[in-house]
């Protein structure tokens, strides 16, 4: 009778495929005119992240980060007053060095900052004037003007839209103001806001 085969090699081992990382908690943001810096919670294991960007209806790998420590990007060359969308997936390595992927994290919209606007001119009338600037890209702007008495920036009129003028009525004759404004646009959670105009000198008939 024939023996058994002892010849035959012992299965190898298989080591297991690491546990998916945890879905990304993004946090907050800070913006300027050009760029958005987004951050998020660390996932526990996880050896990075990768971070998608809504370009043109699809979403397209931005950046990917090979620290699980490093918790934030920052991503300039951005169109400012406008609104982006993200989302953040960690990773983590299996025995080969390929990546494990977690979910993508809920949508992130954040925005930049205006353009500051720049007042142009200041149109006269006995108890008004009528300030113009440069429209830039925005939800509206915040009409300032300096208080001499209590002396301070006082808001006097949030005018919505990118109409590039507003008349400011009720004011004294022969008498000079002083005027600054901020222009502003929806970023996500948070409303952004430009840097102030130059203050612009503005004198009644």
């Amino acid at each position: 009778s024939s023996k058994p085969d002892d010849s035959s090699t012992p299965d190898t081992p298989v080591t297991p495929a690491p546990e998916k990382p945890a879905p990304v908690q993004t946090t907050a943001y800070s913006a300027t005119a050009d760029a958005v810096r987004i951050n998020w919670n660390a996932v526990d294991g996880a050896d990075g992240y990768r971070v998608y960007r809504l370009i043109d209806g699809k979403w397209k790998s931005v950046k990917t980060l090979g620290k699980g420590d490093v918790t934030t990007y920052r991503q300039s060359g951005l169109e400012a007053g406008t609104t982006y969308q993200y989302k953040v997936k960690a990773f983590v390595r299996d025995a080969d060095g390929n990546p494990v992927w977690g979910s993508a994290s809920e949508v992130f919209t954040v925005g930049t900052d205006p353009e500051k606007p720049v007042i142009t001119k200041v149109g006269r009338a006995k108890t008004a004037v009528r300030l113009y600037w440069n429209p830039v890209e925005c939800k509206g702007y915040k009409i300032q003007q300096y208080d001499s008495a209590a002396k301070k920036w006082k808001t006097v009129k949030l005018v919505k839209g990118t109409k590039g003028n507003y008349r400011i009525s009720g004011l004294e004759s022969g008498k000079t103001y002083k005027f600054r404004i901020q222009a502003y646009a929806d970023g996500g959670e948070q409303r952004n806001y430009s840097k102030w105009s130059a203050t612009k000198k503005a004198t009644t008939k």
